[in-house]
């Protein structure tokens, strides 16, 4: 069956789902104040100011967000890493007009981190299981 809407293990759509890490309250409390100092150093998102209305990257869950290099700070490199280490999937979702020099240097830190440490797929294609 072609349809999106209708669930087919045999199907010709195959879902990539966004990653999502669980943060403890200190880890909260940490990134906080990680981007209190950003803010008062100045280092913001590169966009305008202004937005369309969209659903924010938090999830339903309270201590639950949806892995972005927007989202990405000091304080939660170290559960990156270990999310990569004990999971080998890891989507990424992004907005660049909201990158900051922070996030980016984090998220090449992260890279660096991941290629030395594993083989990376970007391709989706190559991820997909040939059927024959």
């Amino acid at each position: 069956m072609n349809s999106l809407e209708i669930y087919d293990s045999e199907g010709t759509f195959i879902e990539f789902p966004i990653s999502t890490i669980e943060l403890s309250k200190l880890t909260l409390l940490k990134d906080k104040l990680v981007k209190k100092y950003l803010w008062k150093i100045n280092d913001r998102g590169w966009g305008d100011g202004t937005s369309a209305q969209t659903a924010t990257l938090k999830s339903n869950f309270i201590n639950r967000e949806m892995i972005s290099i927007e989202m990405l700070s000091l304080a939660k490199l170290g559960i990156y890493k270990k999310y990569l280490e004990g999971d080998d999937y890891m989507h990424w979702i992004s907005h660049p007009k909201m990158f900051t020099k922070h996030g980016l240097k984090t998220f090449d830190s992260f890279l660096k981190f991941a290629t030395h440490k594993f083989t990376l797929e970007y391709d989706f294609k190559k991820m997909i299981p040939i059927k024959y």
